[in-house]
């Protein structure tokens, strides 16, 4: 639980500090049951931690934000 709660401090704080290049029209909160989750590995399959990319492109050269996900 305290790795999730630092996790999504420093996302907040993150989206804070580039918040002022942002217009503020495009900026949404989405309930974590919202985020889009994948496999970060696929061919570990279950046991492969999940990503959910908040904004950007996690596959691409630009700034992206997620959560990670990680198995027990």
């Amino acid at each position: 639980m305290k790795l999730l709660l630092i996790s999504i401090l420093s996302v907040l704080i993150s989206a804070c500090t580039t918040m002022s290049k942002n217009d503020p029209d495009d900026i949404k909160l989405l309930p974590v049951a919202q985020v889009p989750w994948e496999q970060l590995n696929p061919a570990r399959g279950d046991k492969s931690p999940k990503a959910g990319t908040l904004w950007g492109d996690r596959k691409a050269n630009v700034q992206t934000g997620f959560l990670v996900q990680f198995v027990d």
